[in-house]
Protein backbone atom coordinates (compact mmCIF):
# COMPACT_ATOMS: atom_id res chain seq x y z
CA UNK A 1 0.00 0.00 0.00
CA UNK A 2 2.69 2.52 0.98
CA UNK A 3 4.93 1.66 -1.96
CA UNK A 4 2.13 2.04 -4.49
CA UNK A 5 0.89 5.19 -2.77
CA UNK A 6 4.26 6.94 -2.85
CA UNK A 7 4.80 5.91 -6.46
CA UNK A 8 1.38 7.25 -7.46
CA UNK A 9 1.91 10.59 -5.68
CA UNK A 10 5.27 11.42 -7.26
CA UNK A 11 5.71 12.53 -10.88
CA UNK A 12 5.66 9.48 -13.13
CA UNK A 13 9.07 8.45 -14.41
CA UNK A 14 10.96 10.86 -12.14
CA UNK A 15 11.56 8.60 -9.14
CA UNK A 16 12.23 4.95 -8.43
CA UNK A 17 10.44 3.71 -5.30
CA UNK A 18 11.34 0.47 -3.51
CA UNK A 19 10.54 -1.07 -0.14
CA UNK A 20 12.55 -3.58 1.84
CA UNK A 21 11.63 -5.40 5.01
CA UNK A 22 13.45 -4.52 8.22
CA UNK A 23 13.25 -5.90 11.74
CA UNK A 24 10.86 -3.11 12.80
CA UNK A 25 8.79 -2.90 9.60
CA UNK A 26 9.91 -1.62 6.22
CA UNK A 27 12.27 0.92 4.69
CA UNK A 28 10.90 2.86 1.73
CA UNK A 29 13.67 4.06 -0.57
CA UNK A 30 13.09 6.79 -3.14
CA UNK A 31 15.69 7.63 -5.80
CA UNK A 32 15.55 10.51 -8.23
CA UNK A 33 16.12 9.11 -11.70
CA UNK A 34 17.62 12.29 -13.18
CA UNK A 35 19.51 13.72 -10.20
CA UNK A 36 20.36 10.40 -8.47
CA UNK A 37 19.43 11.83 -5.05
CA UNK A 38 18.03 9.27 -2.68
CA UNK A 39 16.05 9.15 0.52
CA UNK A 40 15.22 6.36 2.95
CA UNK A 41 12.17 6.38 5.20
CA UNK A 42 11.79 3.78 7.96
CA UNK A 43 8.16 2.73 8.37
CA UNK A 44 7.12 0.84 11.51
CA UNK A 45 4.70 -2.07 11.32
CA UNK A 46 2.09 -0.23 13.38
CA UNK A 47 2.09 2.58 10.80
CA UNK A 48 0.80 0.05 8.27
CA UNK A 49 -1.94 -1.36 10.53
CA UNK A 50 -4.80 0.21 8.55
CA UNK A 51 -5.18 1.47 5.00
CA UNK A 52 -5.77 5.00 6.29
CA UNK A 53 -2.52 5.01 8.26
CA UNK A 54 -0.58 3.53 5.33
CA UNK A 55 -2.07 6.19 3.05
CA UNK A 56 -0.95 8.93 5.45
CA UNK A 57 2.58 7.49 5.50
CA UNK A 58 2.64 7.49 1.68
CA UNK A 59 1.45 11.10 1.55
CA UNK A 60 4.06 12.16 4.12
CA UNK A 61 6.90 10.48 2.23
CA UNK A 62 5.82 11.99 -1.11
CA UNK A 63 5.59 15.47 0.45
CA UNK A 64 9.06 15.15 1.98
CA UNK A 65 10.59 14.07 -1.33
CA UNK A 66 8.87 16.87 -3.24
CA UNK A 67 9.96 19.48 -0.68
CA UNK A 68 13.59 18.32 -0.72
CA UNK A 69 13.64 18.22 -4.52
CA UNK A 70 12.15 21.71 -4.75
CA UNK A 71 14.66 23.07 -2.21
CA UNK A 72 17.52 21.55 -4.19
CA UNK A 73 16.32 23.15 -7.44
CA UNK A 74 16.01 26.56 -5.77
CA UNK A 75 19.48 26.40 -4.21
CA UNK A 76 21.28 25.53 -7.47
Amino acid sequence: MVLEGVDALLPRGSYRVQATASSQGHVVSVEGIADKRSWEFPVRRDELATDARAEWVAISIARAVRAESAAQRVST
